[in-house]
Formats: C-alpha cells, sequence, structure tokens
C-alpha cells in the first residue's frame, strides 16, 4: 500500500492481480436489483501477502468493500438465470455470499449471449482465488488473460531398430 497526501492509503498498483468493471447486486427475497454505480472489482496481494478482494466505486474512488480471503475460501460463479446482463455469485465456503453485475464495455450490437470476455475474467479470478493459477501482475495498459490449456498428446513409440 501506497499512501495518499488526501488521506487513506492507496493500493499499490503493481499487487493487483486483476480488475473488472463491475457493479454490486442486492437481493430482496428472490429478486436482485442492481446498483447503478459504475464499480471496479479488484483481486489484490497486499504488502503482507493476504489476498483482498476490493469492490470501489469508480465514480469516487471510494472503496466500499475489503474482504480478506483465504485460498480456497471462495469461488466466482456465473448467475445464467440473468438474462438482462451477467450477473456473478461470489460464494465463501462459510456461506457469505456477495453478487456483482458486469460493467465491462460491449461492443454496439453485442449482446448478452457473448460472454467469453466475462468468461475470460471469471477463470482468472477463479484460477487466484483458488492457487491454481499463479499469482503475476499484469503488464501496465495490457489485460492478462488465462492461457489455453494444453493439449497433452501420445507420444509415438520409437521406429524399430533406433
Amino acid at each position: 500500500m501506497s499512501s495518499s497526501i488526501f488521506g487513506a492509503p492507496q493500493p499499490a498498483a503493481s499487487n493487483v492481480l486483476l480488475q473488472m468493471k463491475a457493479g454490486k447486486l442486492t437481493q430482496s427475497g428472490t429478486t436482485v436489483t442492481a446498483d447503478p454505480r459504475k464499480g471496479l472489482l479488484l483481486l489484490q496481494k497486499s504488502d503482507d501477502d493476504l489476498m483482498h478482494l476490493i469492490w470501489k466505486d469508480r465514480s469516487s474512488n471510494t472503496v466500499e468493500d475489503d474482504l480478506i480471503i483465504f485460498q480456497g475460501d471462495a469461488t466466482l460463479k456465473h448467475l445464467p438465470q440473468c438474462k438482462t446482463g451477467y450477473a456473478m455469485l461470489l460464494e465463501f465456503t462459510t456461506g457469505r455470499k456477495s453478487l456483482f453485475w458486469s460493467q465491462e464495455p460491449r461492443k454496439k450490437g453485442t449482446d448478452w449471449e457473448d460472454i467469453a470476455k466475462e468468461s475470460e475474467l471469471m477463470i482468472k479470478a477463479n484460477g487466484i482465488l483458488n492457487g491454481s493459477q499463479p499469482p503475476a501482475a499484469a503488464p501496465s495498459g495490457a489485460a492478462q488473460y488465462p492461457r489455453a490449456p494444453r493439449a497433452r498428446l501420445p507420444l509415438a513409440a520409437p521406429a524399430p531398430g533406433r
């Protein structure tokens, strides 16, 4: 964390492992309502090597939620029941739940059937949360996405006489 002359400490950008433009959702009974604020969901390693899931308001740059997450304690899931956007459930092993919706930019004319960008971000987020993907920071100005799985091909038997 670095300090700002204007108040609260600001997270060090080099420790951000993933960021996604995402708003919050609130649930009342079976109805889920979107918070209209522009948000940013971050997965970040702090200086003391703890993993933080941070949600901040992009308009005011105010951190509203800062949760410490231990490896394997949370999973981010897509909620396909939402047909008007891309809704996500952050579910903890303790039963705690948080809901978010994607605010990632979409190409003009693209509908919510094309969820490739969100799917890639969720795969990466779950890899970081569960320790199955090495938490390397993205180069500045470039998005970092998970690598495509490598196929394991059977090796050909050596030719006779070799």
